[in-house]
């Protein structure tokens, strides 16, 4: 028999091979073709399957591997694509994926990253972006936050504007740091922050910038600086005998001791003429000694008289009035003494004038001095000028 034929012991003639079977000449059987290989009716040979198809044992033809497998050439099966990789029908070989793309095994198909995550080509799964980063859809990398943004956290598709008072001074910020005092953010999505008293936009010149000041965090120059006060949105100057510091209202201007205020609302402080008695401090109703009442402290209250500084109110069982009778009293005695001793006196003077005429002269200079301190005091206040400090600890001290 010629080969792709066969016959048995008995034969008047020879039977083609069916196909998925081959046989060689003078052939008594037809022998079924392997898996990967396949054979036409009356084949004297099993062809091979081309890659990207398969076949089984005694096959009359190869069939096509599905979409996300492939195969090589005589491949009784085909295999699932790698993961990261994909095929279409009838492939010999997978594609990588594309960056920004992922694929599990045995997929026909690549899908996209969801926003907030990336990958690179060839990616079995996407990656997600830490924080500080962003990105869309079908992303191949992840973006870092602008300038005045942030984002806090991992997979996030976009970045967060700072709020008023903050500012993000790099990109990739994982947060926003709050402005320091003195300087503010006005509007959200600050890259950094204005300095109040250069750049405060709500004063109308240089001079009065350098009046304003702000706490940490500040959207606005909501504040003064020491030595000025807040007033209907204005920085006014700290009036005389009294201390504003960082923050100060109208309602909270600080008498300094000595000084009166007559209430919380007044820009005006005055001098105490008797400045013992005047307290000072922030609450008005508390700024009059024991003892001392009525405007500017000015009163002594009952059972309390005024001391002969002139300058406070004593309690009336105060023994302090002695000293001035027991001063009147040694004079009264050194009087009396003088007269009866007149003539050795007069022999002391003649023979100690010089030095006693020394001791007269100073004594006249410190009274006038004094008399002249006391005149200036009295005309300064009547005239509505402020009293003359005591000490510099009466000066303001914020």
């Amino acid at each position: 028999c010629d080969s792709g034929t066969w016959s048995g012991t008995i034969a008047t003639s020879c039977t083609d091979c069916v196909a998925g079977r081959s046989s060689g000449s003078g052939a008594s059987a037809c022998i079924a073709c392997d898996g990967g290989y396949y054979s036409d009716k009356a084949s004297s040979a099993c062809t091979k399957c081309d890659s990207g198809t398969w076949s089984n044992w005694s096959a009359a033809s190869c069939v096509v591997c599905v979409a996300g497998k492939l195969s090589s050439s005589g491949a009784s099966t085909c295999v699932d694509c790698d993961a990261g990789k994909y095929s279409d029908a009838g492939a010999g070989a997978c594609t990588a994926c594309g960056s920004g793309t992922y694929s599990a095994a045995g997929r026909r198909n690549c899908s996209s990253c969801d926003s907030g995550a990336y990958s690179n080509a060839g990616a079995a799964a996407c990656t997600a972006c830490d924080s500080g980063t962003y990105s869309d859809a079908g992303a191949a990398a992840c973006t870092k936050c602008d300038l005045g943004r942030y984002q806090d956290k991992n997979r996030s598709e976009g970045c967060v504007d700072c709020d008023a008072g903050k500012y993000a001074g790099r990109t990739g910020s994982t947060r926003c740091e709050p402005c320091s005092a003195g300087y503010y953010a006005s509007s959200s999505g600050a890259q950094t922050c204005l300095k109040c008293s250069s750049d405060w936009e709500g004063a109308a010149d240089a001079e009065m910038r350098a009046r304003y000041h702000s706490v940490e965090g500040a959207s606005a120059c909501n504040r003064c600086a020491d030595g000025y006060y807040m007033h209907s949105g204005d920085c006014d100057v700290c009036p005389n005998n009294a201390e504003c510091c960082d923050g100060a209202t109208l309602q909270s201007i600080t008498p300094l001791p000595g000084s009166y205020r007559f209430t919380n609302t007044s820009k005006r402080v005055y001098a105490c003429p008797m400045v013992g008695n005047c307290l000072g401090g922030i609450r008005p109703q508390e700024q009059c000694l024991e003892g001392s009442e009525g405007p500017l402290c000015a009163i002594c209250s009952s059972e309390f008289f005024m001391h002969s500084s002139g300058e406070r109110c004593e309690p009336c069982g105060d023994t302090s009035f002695l000293a001035s009778g027991l001063v009147l009293l040694v004079v009264s005695i050194a009087v009396i003494i003088a007269v009866w001793r007149r003539t050795r006196l007069v022999a002391f003077y003649h023979a100690r004038k010089e030095q006693l005429d020394a001791i007269g002269q100073r004594a006249n200079s410190f009274f006038v001095t004094m008399q002249i301190l006391l005149i200036y005091q009295h005309t300064r206040i009547q005239v509505g000028g402020t009293q003359v400090p005591r000490s510099a600890t009466d000066q303001p001290k914020c």
